[in-house]
């Protein structure tokens, strides 16, 4: 879905979709193809923040940073509206 750049220290510095990507000159340089300013979940959001998420920016998957702005992990969309309908019911 997403490639994430990171620098060394693993912090978030923009995302590429992968289709961009692919459509991208084969010499196109990913800080100049990436978006540099990424809608992010924090590692303490809660499911109703990232379900507002999804809804609010139609992304397929967000990365989670921590407060250093490094990279933690990516949760995906098909999970976190399974867990809304679970738990929200």
């Amino acid at each position: 879905m997403y490639l994430y750049v990171t620098d060394k220290d693993d912090k978030l510095l923009g995302v590429v979709d992968l289709k961009e990507l692919l459509k991208a000159d084969d010499k196109a340089l990913l800080k100049d193809i990436m978006v540099q300013n990424v809608i992010t979940l924090k590692k303490e959001s809660t499911l109703g923040v990232a379900s507002t998420m999804f809804l609010r920016y139609d992304f397929r998957a967000m990365p989670v940073v921590d407060e250093a702005e490094r990279m933690i992990g990516v949760v995906n969309y098909r999970d976190v509206t399974k867990l809304t309908h679970h738990f929200l019911e």
